[in-house]
């Protein structure tokens, strides 16, 4: 039986992170786990908003976010703006998670699911991770909420390889963004796989 190679997408990140806990915890190999940004919460590395540097971070961000959300996209654009002008009005009713998600959409036991889902991710606590990370970051944030997936993994897993990408949470795994991480992804892969085979071959090595 072989080591695993685990990697989510925003909320799968996470999910990703625990499977990693619970496969090592029964004596499994976690060869690398792929954060595609993924944001984590509850680690203590995070920058409250309550801090000016929070929101000086945000400040700086916005040129990049007017190029990426407006220029680039002006539907899009124009579809968010009517989003957050409709959850201003409602948000004493709206759950967290219909800031992004229409559960209009969906049947009611998928939308009582997503709901759930969410909330046990903005709880969970992660535990300090020694396995390999590659966490895959999109330079451009929100308007209003700072993502803050860098600081975040960098407190659970120190050794992280973080790769910044141009674009924003949702275009980093479309083309032309999506690209380099696929490229950048390969080098990773079969670097594990040289690896994998360096100490299959070798006694010393799978020993050490």
């Amino acid at each position: 039986m072989g080591a695993f190679l685990l990697g989510g997408y925003s909320i799968g990140a996470t999910i990703a992170l625990e499977m990693s806990h619970q496969l090592t915890a029964r004596g499994r190999e976690v060869s690398l786990l792929v954060v595609f940004d993924g944001e984590l919460f509850n680690t203590g590395g995070e920058i409250s908003s309550r801090n000016p540097l929070y929101w000086l971070k945000l400040l700086l961000n916005m040129p990049a976010w007017i190029v990426d959300e407006l220029v680039k996209n002006p539907r899009r654009f124009a579809s968010t703006r009517l989003k957050f002008m409709a959850f201003k009005f409602r948000r004493e009713t709206l759950h967290p998670v219909e800031r992004f998600i229409n559960l209009s959409a969906y049947l009611p036991d998928h939308a009582a699911f997503i709901k759930t889902l969410y909330d046990s991710y903005l709880n969970y606590v992660p535990e300090r991770y020694p396995g390999r990370v590659l966490v895959f970051v999109a330079k451009t944030q929100a308007l209003l909420r700072l993502r803050q997936v860098e600081a975040a993994w960098k407190k659970i897993a120190p050794s992280s390889e973080v790769f910044e990408l141009s674009g924003t949470h949702g275009s980093i795994m479309k083309k032309p963004n999506g690209v380099p991480v696929a490229e950048h992804l390969s080098e990773k892969i079969e670097e594990v796989i040289r690896r994998t085979d360096q100490a299959s071959a070798s006694p010393e090595q799978a020993i050490r």
